[in-house]
């Protein structure tokens, strides 16, 4: 028989569970009961590319990390580990030059080496604004140049990305960034093979038989309009021998009730989200798995109006609306999902303040402004 998972949590963190804690669950399950090491799982919503460069929601990125791997991934309790990366970088003194080494046994899904030329092309796609991707920004006053290529039209091979030599990569940054190697671990910084890329022309990323892996798993069964997709391991990616899941299988069911009962007929083994509504009857259920999620939710009061200032854009008027209700019984009695009142864009526990001695947070409450 099959263990089955009920969670209530966001879609990232449901399929980073398939990659990062349920190989070993799969493993077990094999080997005492000799079942199939297959999962099928629920998707909010569907894949809206696979292009990195041009990924802007969850469910893509998910989709990415699973098929994908950058120079980090980020591990079972969101940690930072190697990935692409054979070791941790040389970093100047002045902490703006990071220079990576990479692994000699990384290959994308048709054999070829992954190369430090594949991470300049993705970089150089990303920053390129005949691509206008959603994403530039985030290298923003982080790489070098990047701003100014990407909006003042630069020549896009003075971006801070330079390959040494094949597994040999350097970063030049604007400035020190405390949460640069963070940032790496991003799905939409992931390597592009460029050779491959240029080969497909405009069938690349349309489907799954128009894509190249280098993570984990590989994709199956997906096209853009596709409701259905699928996952099977890898069999080039080089830490194989930990992957122990087999297939996995996603299905887009975007109501609840309805996902609730294909699980309950054993037509799923996991729901990637239980909407709050079903919390309450569901959270004692030993199937039932909470898992920390990084998510701010927030209305933004708009000062301005036709061109014409309007009252919310007295910051004590905002102020008043903001303490206007209580944030504990908004996420207690109508959430009911284990969300955290804050005060702050970024969620406690996520980043370290600059000097990395403090919770962001702790310094932010010192100079913030409603």
């Amino acid at each position: 028989m099959k263990t089955k998972k009920l969670f209530m949590l966001g879609a990232f963190s449901a399929l980073f569970f398939l990659t990062a804690c349920q190989s070993q669950n799969a493993s077990q399950k094999t080997e005492e009961n000799n079942t199939s090491q297959k999962l099928e799982l629920s998707s909010s919503a569907a894949i809206s590319t696979m292009e990195p460069s041009q990924a802007g929601d969850t469910t893509s990125t998910l989709a990415m990390s699973q098929v994908f791997e950058g120079l980090y991934v980020l591990g079972p309790d969101d940690e930072l580990e190697l990935g692409v990366a054979a070791k941790e970088p040389e970093i100047s003194k002045d902490k703006t030059v990071y220079t990576f080494t990479l692994r000699d046994d990384a290959k994308w899904s048709d054999g070829t080496p992954v190369t430090a030329d594949d991470f300049v092309f993705a970089f150089q796609k990303i920053i390129d604004p005949k691509y206008a991707t959603p994403n530039a920004d985030v290298l923003f006053d982080v790489v070098k140049n990047a701003r100014q290529i990407n909006l003042e039209d630069g020549d896009i091979d003075t971006l801070g990305v330079k390959a040494i030599d094949d597994k040999t990569l350097e970063f030049t940054l604007e400035r020190p960034v405390p949460y640069f190697k963070s940032l790496l671990a991003y799905p939409v910084l992931y390597p592009q093979n460029k050779e491959y890329v240029e080969e497909q022309g405009k069938k690349y990323a349309t489907d799954s038989d128009h894509l190249i892996y280098n993570g984990p798993f590989k994709l199956t069964d997906w096209s853009s309009s596709s409701d259905n997709w699928g996952y099977e391991k890898n069999d080039t990616y080089w830490d194989k021998d930990k992957v122990k899941l087999e297939k996995a299988g996603m299905t887009v069911v975007k109501t609840p009730s309805t996902a609730l009962n294909l699980y309950t007929t054993g037509d799923l083994d996991v729901i990637d989200k239980l909407s709050s509504e079903y919390i309450p009857s569901y959270k004692d259920d030993p199937a039932f798995k909470s898992v920390e999620q990084f998510t701010t939710f927030f209305l933004k009061m708009n000062g301005e109006r036709d061109g014409k200032k309007n009252a919310l854009d007295n910051v004590n008027i905002r102020k008043g609306i903001a303490q206007a209700f209580n944030k504990e019984d908004f996420v207690k009695k109508v959430l009911q999902d284990e969300s955290n009142p804050t005060d702050h864009l970024i969620p406690k526990g996520q980043t370290q303040s600059p000097d990395g001695k403090k919770d962001f947070t702790e310094v932010a409450d010192q100079k913030m402004i409603i």
